[in-house]
């Protein structure tokens, strides 16, 4: 099988990624993945897993507690989505020392394309017995992906895996593996279609990786309605969790272009002067749910030093989430996609870029409430460039441009004192990072 081979073969499922506006609830049934990792010889029950749920910051928050670990020596199995430029970065074996670095990788600990080949080949029997079946209808990209990752995951023998879900929990087939921690980040309305239309109908389906009264589970900042149905989920199974708002706390030290300084207290432990290179309160938020992950684990009898703490807060690299990936103009790159996460983003610019005049870039998907988001982002600017990515799910804005031709006007408009944001969604901010990395454009 060569590479090409590979990707048509994982394209040749149904990707509701690509469709989630016209999926239904019913598309997902979580025996489908069951049945694979059955054939598979159930590679998840051999490995220890923290699961990570959420709306918003689950992605954050699994490559933080990835990296702490990384830097503790652990051999780390870390399972996110979507990826930015390859789908390969979606999995990615984190470790002390790198081996092979190819520079044309986001992540250099990511699957390499033999590796992804290799694995491939070795389930591809079993995936197509469950597929020829038929029991519970076709297995979907995401099924295959995550049973390829957590096959993968125990062949290289790591110590601990994170996985973040796809979409909801109760029936994401992340949560076909069960979890020795269950993470809960805060929850939001989103894919109200699937999810349900209400806070709580949402906190139920992600409540459901909480399944078991052997877990121990931490719940970042909840709005209330998600709080009572977790808080109901955790007595169910008797289960008593960090609630990571009420039992920590974190100051801002100082903060610029490169990151944040803060102080954070937990009730076990203070620690002073940590440096964080991502940017935001809620990123304050998601490394106090990180290092709550951490002292958990060190109460499991994991050894994990501050100094491995400060290093692997420190390290941190997540791209898209406030990236600044140039300095004369300043090109800002976020992935913000609903009106709390744009919120979030507009409330940060503003303190960051005080009077500063801003060329917003802007495009999002069919799914989402568009009018809402970009009512939030004209708090800061009037200059607005629509944009449409190269996406099936990409909206059709009025005069919308390629994001390649958003992204040279937005140069040509702005002066090296100037802020470019490019917003609105993970397709249109991925395509602008591509792009301007690749060809070194509005590069001063």
């Amino acid at each position: 099988m060569t590479s090409h081979q590979a990707q048509q073969y994982l394209q040749s499922f149904i990707n509701h990624e690509n469709h989630l506006d016209r999926t239904k609830y019913s598309a997902f049934k979580l025996q489908r993945i069951l049945n694979l990792l059955k054939n598979l010889g159930n590679p998840q029950n051999n490995l220890k897993i923290i699961h990570v749920a959420g709306s918003k910051g689950k992605g954050s928050i699994s490559a933080l507690t990835a990296n702490i670990l990384r830097e503790s020596g652990y051999r780390v199995g870390l399972y996110t989505s979507p990826h930015v430029k390859d789908i390969r970065e979606r999995i990615r074996v984190l470790k002390k020392t790198q081996l092979t670095i190819n520079v044309d990788d986001i992540f250099p600990d990511m699957i390499s394309e033999k590796e992804l080949i290799n694995v491939l080949e070795e389930i591809q029997p079993s995936v197509e017995q469950v597929q020829a079946r038929q029991e519970f209808g076709n297995l979907t990209f995401f099924e295959v992906y995550t049973a390829l990752a957590l096959y993968y995951f125990k062949k290289q023998q790591v110590d601990l895996v994170i996985l973040e879900t796809g979409l909801g929990g109760r029936l994401d087939a992340t949560n076909a593996a069960d979890s020795m921690i269950a993470v809960i980040a805060p929850i939001s309305l989103e894919h109200t279609h699937i999810l349900g239309k209400t806070i709580s109908d949402i906190a139920k389906e992600k409540a459901a990786i909480i399944k078991d009264r052997k877990q121990k589970v931490i719940i970042a900042s909840q709005e209330g309605p998600a709080k009572k149905i977790l808080k109901d989920r955790c007595f169910q199974f008797n289960i008593v969790p960090t609630w990571v708002d009420e039992q920590s706390t974190s100051v801002l030290v100082s903060q610029n272009m490169d990151g944040q300084t803060i102080d954070l207290s937990t009730v076990k432990e203070q620690y002073k002067q940590l440096f964080l290179p991502l940017l935001g309160t809620h990123q304050r938020d998601n490394c106090a749910v990180a290092v709550s992950i951490v002292e958990c684990l060190k109460e499991c009898g994991y050894s994990i030093s501050l100094e491995a703490l400060r290093s692997g807060i420190k390290g941190i690299f997540w791209p898209l989430r406030f990236e600044i990936i140039n300095r004369k103009p300043v090109v800002v790159l976020d992935a913000a996609h609903n009106k709390a996460s744009v919120e979030v983003l507009t409330d940060l610019m503003d303190k960051i870029f005080t009077d500063k005049h801003i060329v917003l870039i802007f495009g999002i998907s069919k799914d989402k409430d568009k009018e809402a988001v970009l009512a939030e982002l004209k708090k800061i600017t009037k200059h607005v460039i629509f944009t449409k990515a190269d996406h099936p799910r990409a909206n059709h804005l009025p005069g919308a441009l390629s994001v390649v031709q958003a992204v040279d006007l937005a140069c040509q408009e702005s002066g090296i004192n100037d802020v470019i944001l490019v917003t609105g969604s993970m397709f249109v901010a991925s395509e602008a990072r591509q792009y301007l990395t690749e060809k070194s454009l509005c590069i001063n």
